[in-house]
């Protein structure tokens, strides 16, 4: 009588099934994010540093272009692009095997620093109507662009080679096939950018144009990255940024109207918000949203992994 009684007694009810995606909030990715986040600030301390240790600029916040700065501070624009290299190397050996462009992001966020200390673009349209340069500011600035760009399209396509030659998940990306292309997603990405700056960037504060170069750079790339790109398209995001300053630079050189007051006639040149963005803001925040944006908007490789297994596990049938 006892065992029957026993066999039939009701059994506890089993514990609801625990999604996985619920068990913690600090996922691999999460973590990712967090330790990007601290390593940025690592970035920006030693951009900070080096900055006192150089005075620049000698009278922070009025030189917002390196070039522009008394005696044009060669050391300055040198140590500055040294230590994108270092930043990005350094990021890299920190979390490069997290995210390949994790480096980079931290390092180019760092350089924010400088942005900040520059100051915004009227001092520097100020400076050069003084000084009797009118458009010729607009010169430097495209070289000083250039030069930022050169280390950083450098560096991005540096690493995307030695990721392309790991055995990463990202190479399961077949969207080469789907219709997309590299080429339509860049222009997409550059004429969506410089909307987005025309729109944002409607003074040259520095806190907005920032601001309007992260917001900009971010929803672009996005924007492309989900409905033009490619797998190949990643290689090229850092042009956009680039492209943008220099078309809103050429336009200034041609028709500088209203710099003796320090921000730009729009009236008489519908691109002048991309000129309110200076060299260091494109290259700093501008490429920071744009990383932001490809990292977002690209394939996750932990989604990669697990429709693979899904994929290559047999049917229970």
């Amino acid at each position: 009588m006892g065992p029957q009684i026993m066999n039939e007694a009701p059994l506890p009810d089993a514990p609801p099934p625990v999604d996985p995606a619920d068990a913690s909030v600090f996922g691999p990715r999460r973590i990712t994010q967090a330790l990007v986040i601290l390593t940025a600030v690592i970035s920006c301390l030693i951009f900070r540093a080096a900055a006192r240790f150089l005075h620049f600029p000698s009278e922070p916040g009025f030189h917002g272009v390196i070039l522009q700065s008394p005696g044009m501070q060669p050391g300055a624009a040198v140590v500055g692009l040294v230590l994108l290299v270092v930043c990005t190397l350094l990021g890299t050996l920190l979390l490069g095997r997290r995210w390949y462009l994790a480096g980079l992001m931290t390092a180019v966020t760092g350089l924010a620093n400088w942005s900040v200390r520059g100051g915004p673009a009227n001092y520097v349209f100020f400076r050069a109507h003084t000084f009797g340069r009118g458009g010729w500011v607009f010169a430097e600035m495209i070289v000083e662009l250039v030069l930022l760009f050169a280390v950083i399209g450098g560096l991005w396509n540096l690493l995307w080679t030695r990721q392309r030659q790991l055995p990463a998940l990202s190479q399961t990306d077949d969207r080469s096939n789907s219709g997309r292309s590299t080429l339509p997603a860049i222009l997409a990405q550059t004429a969506l950018m410089a909307v987005f700056v025309l729109i944002l960037a409607a003074t040259n504060q520095k806190k907005q144009a920032l601001a309007s170069a992260f917001v900009a750079g971010l929803a672009a790339t996005a924007i492309a990255e989900s409905w033009f790109a490619d797998a190949r398209a990643g290689r090229w995001y850092w042009v956009a940024p680039l492209l943008v300053g220099m078309l809103g630079y050429a336009m200034g050189y041609f028709q500088p109207s209203g710099i003796e007051i320090g921000t730009l006639d729009s009236d008489r040149n519908f691109l002048a918000p991309l000129a309110h963005v200076l060299p260091l803001d494109y290259a700093s925040l501008g490429c920071a949203g744009v990383l932001l944006g490809y990292w977002s908007a690209s394939p996750d490789p932990e989604d990669e992994l697990e429709d693979s297994a899904a994929a290559a596990k047999p049917s229970a049938a």
